[in-house]
């Protein structure tokens, strides 16, 4: 009796042991089983990645978006938002519509075109939006478009019932906002170049609208209802800055 008792703890020691390593083989397999889910998982992952442009730098609405304003990374495509932009060139030469923070996905909605831009965002802070009637300006006007600076110059009488005229640049590297029948309001320049065509051929201007500061806003009015004589000077858009000029007086 006592052999068989000692007989059936040796299979059961047996047993156990083949259990056991059943226990280890199936614990290989599946880890080995959880090893290649991850490694095909990742590989999809890595595989399905999409570049996607990013906010650079923080910019107010009515911006004009540079290639320093952006960035682009490489996220998976299930990271991506909806409406997202793929590459920089999608939004370069485009406009904020909203406030723009670094780190952001770009996204429809977040840029359009100069039409769908307010022309209030347009007047650059700290400045005032001032129209002059064209009837009251002489010079170039018809070759002026929005985006160009201009200088402006008034010619009055020296002295009441004189006939000299002192001419004098009043206001230097004046910002050209809006020209009557080139643009529409509710849109900003596409462009800071002047155009070339001819007077002749060019648009009747009717208003020019011109970012002043508040300052110069009221010795414009002034100087328009004194009735003087105004005339846009166009400058090179490269060529900024105030130079010193005397005031010029001619006796015909």
């Amino acid at each position: 009796m006592f052999l068989c008792f000692e007989g059936g703890l040796i299979l059961t020691k047996h047993f156990n042991a083949i259990l056991f390593g059943i226990a280890l083989l199936l614990a290989f397999v599946a880890t080995v089983l959880i090893m290649r889910v991850v490694q095909t998982h990742a590989s999809q992952s890595q595989g399905s990645e999409k570049a996607v442009v990013l906010v650079a730098k923080s910019l107010p609405p009515g911006t004009q978006v540079t290639q320093s304003d952006v960035s682009t990374k490489q996220l998976p495509a299930a990271g991506l938002s909806p409406g997202a932009f793929t590459t920089p060139s999608q939004v370069v030469g485009q406009y904020t519509l909203t406030q723009w923070i670094p780190g952001q996905q770009v996204v429809n909605g977040m840029v359009g075109p100069p039409n769908k831009v307010k022309f209030s965002l347009q007047i650059p802070n700290g400045m005032r939006a001032l129209t002059l009637a064209d009837s009251s300006l002489i010079g170039v006007d018809h070759l002026i478009v929005p985006g160009d600076r201009v200088d402006i110059l008034a010619g009055f009488s020296a002295k009441a019932n004189s006939s000299n005229t002192i001419a004098k640049t009043i206001l230097q590297d004046i910002l050209v906002l809006y020209v009557d029948q080139q643009q529409h309001p509710g849109q900003v320049p596409s462009t800071g170049n002047s155009t070339t065509q001819s007077a002749n051929n060019g648009p009747n201007s009717d208003t020019i609208t011109l970012a002043v500061t508040p300052k110069q806003a009221e010795e414009l009015v002034y100087i328009e209802a004194a009735q003087a004589a105004l005339s846009l000077s166009l400058r090179n858009p490269e060529d900024g800055g105030i130079v010193s000029i005397p005031i010029q007086s001619q006796i015909p």
